[in-house]
């Protein structure tokens, strides 16, 4: 089989995997609105999609399209990977911190969310993972490991499943979604530096590197 035929079966088999996991998260994500639905008040939804919609909002500022750019780049080498770590690790810390500091004033302008500061802070933490998360999953797109991304998919919508409705069940209110939503990406994390991971990336900086992903990553930005 000549190389672009191979190339287009696992592109065939990569879309077959990925429909049948958007299937199964489908189902599972369904089934775990409807109970949470059920187990929770409106009030409880409204703390964690207001802490979501501050948390986008931080974290559209500090993007850069970094991932993109390990996707787009023919060849990338290990002074151009190092750097783009070092600058993700670098932006991520510094959203992180941004929102922690946002949290206090956010609970006190929304009086009628007590919980709000301290689900931000919270979701935060679980940012950070998501965004450690992302690293991985990149160079798994960019190797077209579709089984692994998505084993992601269907594992951490499955831990999610089973969390956040029991949680709810026992009491927890808002909380059992901040657990739905940090067991998510905590489980994505573990595997994706864990058995799926397919490389190793270690904090590096060049000059020319960087300004390949400023210049890459500039429209993306504004």
């Amino acid at each position: 089989m000549s190389a672009p035929s191979s190339l287009a079966a696992r592109v065939a088999r990569g879309s077959a995997l990925n429909l049948t996991a958007s299937l199964v998260t489908l189902i599972l994500g369904f089934a775990r609105a409807t109970l949470l639905a059920r187990l929770l008040l409106p009030e409880q939804f409204g703390v964690v999609a207001l802490a979501l919609f501050f948390m986008g909002f931080v974290a559209r500022l500090r993007d850069l399209g970094l991932d993109m750019s390990v996707l787009a780049h023919p060849a990338p080498d290990e002074p151009f990977l190092g750097t783009y770590f070092s600058l993700r690790l670098g932006l991520d810390a510094a959203s992180a911190l941004a929102l922690l500091a946002l949290a206090p004033l956010l609970g006190r302008l929304y009086p009628r969310y007590p919980d709000l500061a301290a689900v931000l802070a919270a979701l935060t933490l679980a940012f950070v993972l998501t965004n450690l998360s992302l690293i991985q999953e990149a160079w798994l797109t960019r190797e077209l490991a579709y089984r692994q991304l998505a084993w992601l998919d269907v594992l951490a919508s499955l831990a999610m499943t089973l969390v956040a409705p029991a949680l709810a069940w026992a009491g927890a209110g808002v909380w059992a979604l901040v657990a739905e939503y940090g067991v998510g990406v905590g489980t994505r994390c573990l595997l994706a530096w864990g058995p799926f991971r397919r490389r190793s990336f270690r904090p590096a900086w060049d000059r020319a590197a960087a300004a390949r992903l400023w210049r890459f990553g500039k429209p993306m930005w504004a």
